[in-house]
C-alpha cells in the first residue's frame, strides 16, 4: 500500500454540519454531518490504523471451498437487537459520528458479557472528553481516541445517569461533565485497547471471512469511510431515498483522487449471505443519523461483495484505504455496582447518613470506613441491592475534614465542617480606656484566616457613622488583623471598629459572627460641663441646698451636662420639649454616669440613671480629658453586666481614645 506522508503537528479535526446544497440533493433534503479532519489530523488516523494490533485472522477456508467468482453460503447474524434504542441513535448536527459507533460496539459487549441490555452515555465521552483534552467531540475522531479515553476512565455510565442523556445535538458540546453522575457505573477489568481487522492485505473472501469472525462472537465492528465530497454526497442520497432492503456499494467511489474528503463512522451489526447469489449478500450497519420514512430502524445495507481494498488519493497526503473495519478489545467487570450518591456533607456537630448500593442480584459488596471518625453501623456488607449506614463524631477542630467509606470498590467521600471561625480577643479590649491615639486596633482570630478577605471593607472603623480612613493588614502566624487609622485617634473620642462575615477561613468558610468594638464608658467630670458620649462628669462643687443633680441631654446640641435642679423645678422641667433628664437617687458628693453610645442596633443615645458611688468598690486612674480637664474613667470594680445587665449588649467591646 502506497502512500506519502506529511509529518507536520496533529491539528484539530473540523467536521461539516451546516446544511448546504448538492446537485444531488432536492431543496427539502439535510445535508447530515460527517467528519472533516484537516490533513495533519487524518495523517494521525492513518498512522494510527496502520500501527494497531491485528485481529486474529479467520480460519483459511478448506481446499475447494472458493471456485472462481463463487464461495459456500453462509447464514445469516443480526445484533441489532443487543443494541438498546437502536431506531432512536440521532447525533443531530454534531460530527461526534466516531463516539455513536464506539458506544454502540460498548453496549454489544455489555449484552454479551453481561446479559444487560442497556443504554450507554454518548454524552458522558462528549462532555468529560472535551473537559479532559480541550477537545470537542463534534469535531470528529478515530477509534484509537475513543479506545484511549475509555481505558482511562476505567468504566462506561448508563444513559439514564442524572444529566448522562445527549445534549450535543446542536452541533456543538454543551453538557457539563461534573454535573453528569457517574453512579451507577459499568466497569472494565481489563485494558480497553483497539484492532485492526486486515481487510487490504489479503483476498476478498479472507477479508469478509475477517469481519463475519468479529461478529460471530457477539461484537460489532467499526467501520470508518471516507469519500470525496461529491461521493459523500451520493452515499447521504441513498440513505435519505432509498429503504432498508436495498443494498448500497461503495464500489464506485473506489480509486477517486480530490483535494478534499469528508469521512463518516458507523458499527456493523450483523450480515446475512445464505443467499446463493453472492450479489444479494450484504453487511447489516447500524448508522447514527436518526430514522426516515424508509428507515425505521436507522440502519442501510451495504454489498457484502465489495472492493475491500478501495482507496482514495488525497493531494498533499497520498493513497490510503478509504474503507477501514477495526474492532474494540473491551471486557466489562462481571458485576457493576452504583451508589445513589457519590458523597455528602455535614455539619460539625455529630450525625449520621446512609448511602444506598445498587448492585446485581448475586453481586456480593462490603463498606470499610478509612477514617476512624466515621463508623459504618448497618449495611457493612451485602449482596445484590443494599443500603449502608453510617455515623461521624463531632468535629472539635478548626478545620474541615474529610474521610472515605469504600463501597464495592468505589469511594464515598463524607466531608465534615469545623468549628467556625470567630474573634478571640480585640486590642483594645472591652471597656479599655487610656488608649493611645497612635495605636491600631486589632481583632485576634480563632484560626488562620484568608488574607485577602480582610479588607477595608470587611474591617472597618467608624466615627459615628462616619468612616475613619486607614490601612487594613493580617499576620498570618498570630491569626491577627490590624487596622490602622490615618491620621490617628482622636482623644476622648468614640470609635466603633467592625468585622463582618465576609472575613473568610483559609478554606473559605465565611461563617465568621459579625463583631463590633462599641466605644462608650463610665465617667467622672465636673459641674457644669457640656459632654459629648462618652465625656466626663465631675461634681466638683457642693450641691446647693433644695436641689439635686440631674443628667439633661440637649436635643438640639446633642451634649450632655448636669444640672443642679430644684426639687420644686421637676415637675416643670419634665415638660421641656426638647430636653431630657433623669434623676439620681440621694448621693454624697460625687456621682458615676454611664453614656451608652448610638452603635448599629442600639438606636438612640440614652441616659441612664446617675448612681450612688457607695454602690461600687473601685480604684481610678486619671487621663486627660478633651477639654483639658481631668476626667476619671472607673478601672476596677464590679463587672459592668452586673450594674447595667439590661444594656449590656453581646459581642461588644468598649474603648475610649487618650492622649496620654
Amino acid at each position: 500500500m502506497k502512500k506519502t506522508r506529511i509529518t507536520t503537528a496533529l491539528l484539530l479535526a473540523l467536521c461539516l454540519t451546516l446544511a448546504v446544497s448538492s446537485s444531488v440533493f432536492s431543496q427539502e433534503l439535510q445535508r447530515y454531518p460527517v467528519m472533516r479532519p484537516d490533513l495533519q489530523t487524518l495523517d494521525q488516523w492513518l498512522r494510527d490504523y496502520d500501527n494497531a494490533p491485528k485481529a486474529p485472522s479467520a480460519p483459511v477456508l478448506p481446499a475447494g471451498a472458493l471456485v472462481a467468482g463463487e464461495w459456500f453460503a453462509g447464514g445469516s447474524l443480526s445484533l441489532l437487537d443487543s443494541v438498546p434504542n437502536y431506531s432512536q441513535r440521532n447525533q443531530g448536527m454534531c460530527g461526534n459520528c466516531w463516539v455513536w459507533a464506539g458506544t454502540g460496539i460498548l453496549e454489544l459487549a455489555l449484552k454479551s458479557q453481561r446479559g444487560i441490555t442497556e443504554r450507554l452515555s454518548v454524552e458522558f465521552f462528549d462532555a468529560c472528553y472535551n473537559a479532559d483534552e480541550t477537545f470537542c467531540p463534534c469535531d470528529g475522531g478515530n477509534i484509537a481516541m475513543f479506545s484511549g479515553w475509555y481505558d482511562d476512565k476505567g468504566f462506561a455510565i448508563p444513559w439514564s445517569n442524572t444529566n448522562a442523556a445527549y445534549a450535543d445535538g446542536g452541533g456543538a458540546c454543551a453538557g457539563t461533565c461534573g454535573a453528569i453522575s457517574t453512579s451507577p457505573q459499568h466497569t472494565f477489568n481489563a485494558p480497553v485497547t483497539y484492532q485492526t481487522i486486515s481487510t487490504t492485505s489479503v483476498s476478498q473472501s479472507q477479508a469478509r471471512e475477517n469481519i463475519k469472525s468479529i461478529l460471530n462472537q457477539n461484537r460489532g465492528v467499526w467501520f470508518a469511510f471516507y469519500f470525496r465530497p461529491d461521493d459523500m454526497d451520493a452515499f447521504q442520497s441513498f440513505w435519505i431515498s432509498q429503504n432498508e432492503t436495498v443494498s448500497w456499494s461503495p464500489d464506485p467511489y473506489c480509486g477517486a483522487s480530490s483535494g478534499s474528503y469528508e469521512g463518516h463512522a458507523v458499527v456493523v451489526v450483523g450480515y446475512n449471505d445464505d443467499d446463493p447469489d453472492p450479489d444479494n449478500h450484504y453487511w447489516i450497519v447500524l448508522n447514527s443519523w436518526g430514522t426516515t420514512a424508509g428507515r425505521p430502524n436507522g440502519i442501510f445495507r451495504m454489498k457484502m461483495n465489495m472492493n475491500y481494498g478501495c482507496t482514495l488519493a488525497v493531494t498533499g497526503l497520498g493513497t490510503f484505504p478509504s474503507q477501514q473495519f477495526q474492532a474494540l478489545n473491551v471486557t466489562f467487570s462481571s458485576c457493576s455496582y452504583g451508589l445513589s450518591e457519590s458523597g455528602h456533607s455535614f455539619p460539625r456537630t455529630a450525625s449520621s447518613g446512609s448511602v444506598n448500593v445498587t448492585a446485581g442480584g448475586s453481586c456480593s459488596w462490603v463498606a470499610v470506613s478509612n477514617a476512624s471518625w466515621i463508623t459504618v453501623t448497618g449495611g457493612a456488607s451485602g449482596t445484590g441491592n443494599g443500603t449502608v449506614s453510617y455515623s461521624i463524631t463531632e468535629n472539635t477542630g478548626a478545620k474541615r475534614r474529610i474521610g472515605t467509606i469504600t463501597i464495592a470498590g468505589q469511594a464515598y467521600t463524607v466531608t465534615q465542617a469545623g468549628i467556625p471561625p470567630s474573634v478571640s480577643s480585640t486590642n483594645p479590649s472591652s471597656d479599655a480606656s487610656g488608649v493611645s491615639t497612635g495605636s491600631a486596633v486589632r481583632a485576634t482570630f480563632s484560626e488562620t484566616m484568608k488574607a485577602s478577605t480582610i479588607t477595608t471593607s470587611s474591617f472597618t472603623l467608624t466615627l459615628g457613622s462616619t468612616p475613619v480612613s486607614g490601612t487594613v493588614s493580617y499576620d498570618v502566624p498570630s491569626k491577627t488583623a490590624s487596622f490602622t487609622p490615618s491620621p490617628g485617634l482622636a482623644p476622648s473620642t468614640t470609635y466603633t471598629a467592625t468585622i463582618t462575615a465576609a472575613v473568610q477561613d483559609d478554606e473559605d468558610d465565611s461563617r465568621v459572627a459579625p463583631v463590633e468594638f462599641f466605644h462608650g464608658g463610665v465617667f467622672i467630670g465636673e459641674m457644669g460641663d457640656d459632654i459629648e458620649i462618652g465625656g466626663g462628669i465631675d461634681l466638683a462643687d457642693e450641691i446647693p441646698a433644695g436641689t439635686r443633680p440631674v443628667l439633661v441631654h440637649d436635643h438640639d446640641a446633642d451634649v450632655f451636662h448636669v444640672e443642679a435642679q430644684g426639687i420644686a423645678e421637676e415637675e416643670d422641667q419634665q415638660k421641656r420639649q426638647d430636653k431630657s433628664q433623669i434623676e439620681a437617687p440621694e448621693i454624697p458628693d460625687q456621682v458615676i454616669v454611664f453614656l451608652e453610645g448610638g452603635g448599629p442596633d442600639v438606636g438612640d443615645p440614652q441616659v441612664l440613671p446617675l448612681l450612688d458611688m457607695s454602690l461600687i468598690k473601685t480604684s481610678f486612674r486619671v487621663a486627660p480629658g478633651r477639654s483639658g480637664k481631668a476626667s476619671r474613667m472607673i478601672s476596677r470594680g464590679l463587672p459592668m453586666a452586673a450594674i447595667f445587665p439590661s444594656l449590656i449588649k453581646t459581642m461588644r467591646s468598649q474603648f475610649i481614645a487618650s492622649s496620654m
